[in-house]
């Protein structure tokens, strides 16, 4: 652990200069959105996504792509602040290490939820994506309000689909973790 936070706080370079430039976060967010792409793509997967049993107030599947497009276009701007944040900035290793979890529950997701069929774990992750942008606000709001706004959008986003992803789950059957629905309408 102590490596990783070396690691974190060796991202900004002595002299204050910016480590990550905007062309690499601009690389990221292409990379991020491609994975996401990658993960939900094919026929299978699709037809998932369509079949699953949704609560009335679910909005419509279109939706999802352009609401994280936009999510995570912000999500990236605050990354490229915090990385760019001088190494005394309160809770810089903290929000770091948040913003790396929240990644990893992003990219990861589409593969999750959809390609293993699991939306029991799904829910976890929006979930635990929800407490990281809630605890990244809490920590960076009085020092920075540029990164609280930046994941904002994100953290407003996943309180509103954390209740209706468990309403998903209780709807359908997870293929990963072998449970049936626990809900029929």
């Amino acid at each position: 652990m102590e490596k990783i936070l070396n690691l974190i706080k060796d991202f900004t370079d002595p002299e204050g200069k910016d480590k990550v430039k905007p062309w690499q976060a601009a690389l990221f967010f292409v990379a991020i959105q491609g994975m996401s792409r990658l993960f939900v793509a094919g026929e299978t997967t699709s037809k998932y996504i369509k079949d699953q049993k949704k609560p009335k107030w679910s909005p419509p599947d279109v939706a999802f792509p352009v609401v994280w497009t936009a999510n995570n276009l912000a999500n990236v701007l605050g990354s490229m602040r915090v990385a760019n944040l001088p190494k005394n900035f309160p809770n810089r290793d903290k929000v770091m290490i948040l913003q790396i979890a929240m990644w990893a529950m992003i990219a990861f997701f589409g593969l999750v939820a959809f390609r293993w069929k699991s939306a029991w774990i799904g829910a976890a992750f929006t979930a635990a994506v929800a407490a990281c942008g809630t605890a990244i606000i809490a920590l960076t709001w009085e020092h920075d309000r540029r990164i609280t706004y930046d994941i904002l959008p994100t953290t407003l986003w996943t309180l509103f689909a954390t209740p209706l992803g468990i309403d998903v789950a209780m709807r359908n059957k997870d293929e990963l973790l072998g449970i049936d629905p626990i809900r029929n309408n």
